[in-house]
């Protein structure tokens, strides 16, 4: 699962932050095109399929919510229509469909993480999603076990809220489902509050009960939720640091491993899409002299 790859350039003007934020890709330009920071678009396709010969799927992360007013035109002449953040829709759905299945169909990746998925209606999800299921039953791979597939056509999104907002604004209702599958973070704190402790230095004093707990979340959603768990991501504190911040345990000592151990066997028992964000699986920590 990559961070936004597209390419993409500050607006005239603004400070020096916010030309940074441009370059993490979160406010792309031209939806259609790889950052030639990052390489090429044949080096997008090679690490695509490298990656399917090594029997790893490829997602890209899809910021169909905002930009910052210089979006260029997609092949066929769509642009996103009206306001900028967040976007307009219905206006602007046949951009972002349009990007959502160009890249199953020319690079053949398995599918998307979307930034911010509260921004878009859940109709507009719900036919972004049909389009995505459509192209990825249009193309095949050859994956490591040399066998012809389709892409996975799996679709996560992020929506940094509670159960009943996740329910509301990403999978819809029985009736009309919109996505399949969101970031649990519901249960991620949960997770937090048993094996370490929470950004904001919260700790469960009854690890089990705050576990089932988490797992009843569950009981908000829609019968075709998938929800996706994780220990961190990008945003947030890696589970080491975490376990340092609450003087749980350092790295030179038992527990410390222990600990890491017991909340990754945790996620391998989860019924349901698991995220393991690089590093996590080594005990990785951010330096000291980083954390603020």
């Amino acid at each position: 699962m990559l961070t936004p790859i597209f390419h993409s350039v500050p607006i005239d003007g603004q400070d020096h932050w916010a030309d940074r934020l441009d370059a993490t890709g979160y406010f792309a330009t031209d939806y259609f095109a790889i950052d030639p920071r990052f390489g090429t678009m044949d080096d997008a396709r090679k690490l695509v399929e490298e990656a399917h010969k090594r029997g790893l799927y490829v997602f890209f992360d899809g910021v169909f919510g905002h930009h910052k007013d210089n979006v260029l035109a997609s092949p066929t002449g769509n642009k996103p229509v009206g306001a900028s953040n967040p976007v307009s829709y219905p206006e602007s759905l046949p951009f972002f469909k349009e990007v959502a299945e160009y890249w199953v169909k020319e690079l053949k990746i398995d599918g998307w993480r979307l930034d911010q998925a509260y921004q878009v209606p859940t109709d507009a999800w719900a036919e972004i999603r049909k389009a995505v299921d459509d192209a990825s039953q249009q193309v095949t791979y050859t994956n490591a076990e040399g066998k012809l597939v389709n892409p996975l056509g799996y679709m996560v999104a992020e929506i940094w809220r509670g159960e009943s907002d996740i329910a509301r604004d990403g999978y819809g209702s029985t009736e009309n489902p919109a996505l399949c599958s969101a970031f649990d973070f519901p249960m991620r704190y949960r997770l937090m509050q048993t094996f370490a402790v929470e950004e904001n230095g919260k700790k469960s004093t009854d690890g089990g009960l705050t576990l089932a707990e988490g797992m009843q979340t569950h009981d908000a959603y829609p019968a075709h939720a998938k929800p996706n768990l994780m220990l961190g991501n990008h945003d947030l504190v890696r589970f080491g640091d975490l376990l340092q911040r609450g003087k749980l345990a350092e790295p030179n000592e038992v527990e410390y491993w222990e600990r890491h151990k017991a909340a990754i066997s945790f996620l391998a028992a989860y019924t349901g899409p698991i995220t393991l964000y690089y590093g996590e699986e080594i005990g990785d920590e951010l330096e000291a002299s980083r954390i603020k």
